[in-house]
């Protein structure tokens, strides 16, 4: 009986450790299973939130603007500057993506304008050798300014503008505003194209060209030019024929002090009626004088009104000088003789020099006694 009682008591244990181990694994499978029906609702809305989180951009959605160079490449108006970009390495377009920038934008009708004074040019593809383009970069770097957002509003009389080529541009109020070149080129700002992300761009009438590029597009006539190109000077062109001289004009950085024609026939009054043009000086004498008296209106340096003072000046005629005097709060040339000559015109620029043209002729000590 006893033996009996023992077996059955070792069946029911052995049948409940069977049963536990059974709910020990039923546990340990119900954790590993991802469909578990007892989540946490607040942890499924949250994870049903999170997708909808990562889609925001707000950064993007707050800079919707093109930059400058964006804006100029997609607008109509300024295809020709746009094709004027796209020919040039990536310098102009660099300086069109940087920040806080103005740009002075030519439009197709300024840059028509333009091609029509320049013999060569009638496109922006005429610009294909390396030094045109490098002029074409020169001209586009004109009408950006860096490093400064200027709007319509901040625009002022007398205003100077540093452009990206390091030359300056004038601002300019006169029922409107202007924009000036020290080569007197202007262009007024007709429109304001809008605000772009980095800066501002204004739309001009006109391309402005800095004075490197002016020069080669619009070179300076010579001294020599300038005097048989103007009628007032005739009789002085005449002189300088008759007594071979226009080789002495080819110098470098010259003054010429240029008597009109109304000077010149002065000059005639006082010689007396053998003398009524140039063919009439004939002998050695006569042309040395004429040469004398040429040579004292040259002066191999350039001096421009604005230096203008009280001062002795050395001619091109040896051992001889001019003045400047001051009389009467101006300023007027002696010379060997008792009257003064006066400037008819100031500061007439030529590649090589500069000329003044003045109302009477100077006549040097070693021509006085001839002329009296």
């Amino acid at each position: 009986m006893k033996m009996k009682n023992k077996n059955l008591f070792s069946t029911f244990l052995s049948k409940m450790t069977l049963f536990a181990f059974f709910l020990v694994f039923v546990g340990c499978s119900s954790s590993d299973d991802g469909s578990d029906l007892d989540e946490d609702p607040q942890q499924e809305i949250t994870e049903e939130e999170t997708p909808e989180e990562e889609t925001e951009e707000p950064d993007n959605s707050e800079n919707t603007e093109p930059n400058a160079l964006e804006f100029i490449l997609s607008e109509d108006n300024f295809s020709v500057l746009a094709a004027a970009i796209e020919a040039l390495d990536d310098d102009v377009k660099d300086l069109l993506q940087e920040d806080d920038i103005t740009v002075l934008a030519p439009s197709n009708e300024a840059f028509d304008e333009l091609f029509q004074l320049l013999e060569d040019y009638s496109t922006i593809s005429d610009f294909d050798e390396d030094e045109e383009l490098a002029l074409l970069q020169d001209i586009l770097q004109f009408h950006i300014v860096q490093s400064n957002t200027i709007t319509v509003d901040e625009f002022t009389e007398g205003q100077e503008i540093v452009t990206s080529v390091a030359e300056n541009l004038e601002v300019l109020i006169d029922g409107g505003t202007f924009f000036q070149a020290d080569n007197d080129l202007l262009a007024q700002l007709i429109e304001i194209e809008g605000k772009v992300s980095n800066g501002v761009v204004h739309q001009i009438d006109e391309v402005l060209l800095p004075d490197t590029v002016f020069e080669v597009f619009f070179p300076k006539p010579t001294l020599s030019e300038i005097i048989v190109e103007n009628e007032d000077l005739q009789m002085f062109e005449d002189a300088l024929t008759k007594g071979d001289l226009f080789n002495k004009l080819e110098g470098d950085a010259m003054t010429v002090f240029a008597p009109n024609n109304e000077a010149v026939g002065l000059l005639f009054d006082l010689l007396g009626e053998d003398y009524d043009d140039f063919d009439d000086f004939q002998n050695f004498l006569e042309l040395q004088v004429l040469n004398d008296i040429l040579l004292g209106h040259l002066v191999e340096e350039e001096i421009t009104s604005d230096s203008f003072e009280p001062q002795a000046i050395e001619t091109l005629l040896p051992n001889d000088s001019i003045e400047l005097v001051l009389e009467d709060e101006e300023i007027v040339i002696k010379d060997a003789s008792e009257i003064r000559a006066k400037f008819v015109l100031k500061d007439v620029e030529a590649s090589n020099g500069v000329i003044h043209i003045i109302d009477k002729i100077l006549i040097p000590q070693k021509a006085l006694q001839f002329v009296e």
